[in-house]
């Protein structure tokens, strides 16, 4: 078998454990395809040139997804950002993809214009219970959850 998968890539942050997992259903589908015994898998997508952008293109190397026809451009990685509840159930909340590397690239009058946009997390946005939460730790209302990131 052979397949290539073709969209989206975001990251999963969860919250107050410090882990961060590459994912996105097309970057999901062509790992486990590769891992299942499939011939080739390669991934054709756009990631960002930042910290995570490079850890998700090496991780994709590792998994021996052919990664020729990604695309880096600048600017942020798509992230999820995850709270697990006291029975393992998790909230997502983030930027779903709006405002980083894939979105710009999705237009073309944006991608030629070389904007780079930065995601900050709007306390008015999300519950409070968002930066409240945590094994003793909290984020405080305004501050940037992308940070996590760095």
């Amino acid at each position: 078998m052979k397949l290539l998968g073709l969209g989206d890539n975001v990251f999963d942050a969860y919250l107050f454990r410090d882990e961060l997992y590459p994912g996105g259903n097309a970057a999901n589908v062509s790992v486990l395809a590769r891992r299942i015994g499939a011939e080739y898998t390669g991934y054709l997508g756009v990631l960002a040139d930042d910290p995570p952008g490079c850890h998700f293109l090496a991780a994709l190397r590792e998994e021996s997804v052919e990664v020729s026809r990604v695309r880096i451009g600048v600017g942020k990685s798509a992230c999820n950002y995850i709270v697990l509840d006291d029975h393992g159930d998790r909230t997502f909340s983030g930027n779903n993809g709006k405002e980083t590397v894939q979105n710009l690239f999705s237009t073309p009058d944006a991608a030629r214009s070389g904007i780079c946009l930065r995601f900050r997390c709007d306390p008015h946005q999300y519950p409070q219970r968002y930066f409240q939460r945590g094994a003793g730790r909290s984020i405080p209302p305004g501050r940037s959850v992308h940070g996590f990131l760095q």
